[in-house]
């Protein structure tokens, strides 16, 4: 089996998971091979306690009968969709499945199917198209038809009863996906809070921090030191930046400001051996972000990736727009991530009460989904021995567009 959604879209994988039981369960009760398909019709899972009739099995053993399943069963998923309820179709060789989506917040995440009917009424129109599906498909007709004889035809009342179960079923999935949506929500308004108020004690008295910072500045310049000045700028440049934000959303112009300001800093004390490349397109410099999302990034390639080279490394930025979604990514050579750690570091991602030494990371992670959903937020790749690249995807903030872009494809 395998699940269309990946971790990063709980709380609906969960969901997924309650339905093979059922699947079994409901399949061994009815006497039928049900399925979960997605959206294309392909089987995502099946049941384990039933195994589909020779007369569809047989079709499928050729490309062509596997493909037109497929098909048909993509069909049936898509009116089911438009229709937001039960959806009763004849499939390609001429047998009836039922189908009932399963959609948990506008999301489709597929259907629950049940094919490989025959209704009583419709037991000899049936009967004939089995001849024309073996020509069509190049298979023994005789043999097909043998197989096709050997499926009960089934009463109007029992088709009725496994739809209306079904159905039950169906929406018994969307109260278990709409329920863990709002904890899962809970959660992260939550800890949201939790990293406010980190955030409100640790500004205790910036204006004792920004005061010093001047006052060691104007004194280096007047000690006629070169670098000093443009560090501790830089520093209390920063400081500002993370202290006195006061939207949500800054544009990626003003993030970048934060970042060449920590850059500054860390060229310095690193003696340049870290080289920065920022291929972020100046069209997209005017797109609203999340406060305080790159500048993390960024800080984590420095000290996790580059700062353990003796000769230092490349520090990549990149930035395009993809399917009217922002992607920014903070590419490094660094040391890379070993395999066993890098799934660590993903859990810690996925899980909202997630508290680790890499708190800036989950700190963006937390307030990208918290702000647009599990679909957002942070994936990392990785190669021991060659570099750590971390991509950031948020949606394209609308009426937030500076008025000369023009949407750009990578």
């Amino acid at each position: 089996m395998r699940f269309p959604l990946n971790d990063k879209e709980q709380p609906y994988s969960k969901i997924l998971k309650l339905i093979q039981p059922v699947l079994d369960s409901v399949s061994e009760m009815q006497g039928l091979w049900l399925k979960f398909v997605d959206t294309s019709g392909e089987y995502i899972l099946t049941s384990r306690s039933t195994s589909p009739c020779k007369f569809c099995w047989y079709i499928r053993s050729t490309r062509d009968g596997l493909s037109r399943c497929h098909q048909s069963a993509r069909l049936s998923v898509a009116k089911s969709r438009q229709r937001r309820g039960p959806v009763k179709m004849c499939c390609h060789a001429g047998l009836t499945s039922i189908t009932v989506p399963v959609m948990i917040e506008e999301k489709c995440l597929g259907a629950l199917v049940a094919g490989e009917i025959i209704e009583q009424p419709l037991y000899e129109n049936a009967r004939q198209r089995v001849v024309t599906t073996a020509g069509d498909l190049g298979i023994d007709s005789r043999k097909l038809l043998d197989y096709f004889e050997e499926i009960a035809p089934w009463t109007e009342k029992r088709i009725d009863i496994v739809t209306r179960s079904l159905d039950a079923i169906s929406n018994c999935f969307i109260e278990i996906g709409v329920t863990a949506a709002k904890n899962e929500r809970t959660e992260l308004e939550k800890h949201l809070r939790e990293i406010e108020l980190k955030a409100l004690l640790n500004q205790i008295n910036p204006h004792f921090l920004f005061n010093t910072l001047n006052t060691i500045e104007m004194l280096a310049m007047m000690e006629g030191a070169r670098q000093t000045p443009k560090i501790v700028h830089s520093l209390a440049e920063l400081f500002r930046h993370n202290l006195y934000a006061t939207s949500d959303l800054v544009s990626i112009r003003q993030e970048m400001n934060s970042v060449n300001n920590y850059l500054t800093i860390q060229k310095c004390r690193f003696d340049n051996r870290i080289r920065v490349i920022n291929k972020i397109p100046s069209r997209l410099m005017d797109l609203n972000i999340p406060v305080l999302t790159l500048q993390p990034l960024v800080e984590n390639a420095v000290v996790h990736g580059l700062e353990p080279l003796e000769k230092g490394g490349c520090l990549k930025l990149e930035g395009y727009i993809e399917a009217n979604d922002i992607v920014l990514q903070v590419i490094d050579n660094g040391i890379g991530i070993s395999p066993k750690k890098l799934l660590q570091i993903q859990q810690q991602l996925n899980r909202m009460d997630s508290e680790s030494n890499k708190i800036g990371l989950i700190n963006v992670q937390k307030r990208c989904r918290l702000h647009f959903g599990p679909s957002y937020g942070i994936s990392i790749t990785s190669t021991p021995g060659r570099g750590t690249t971390v991509t950031l995807r948020l949606p394209v903030q609308a009426g937030k567009v500076g008025a000369n872009f023009e949407v750009i494809s990578r």
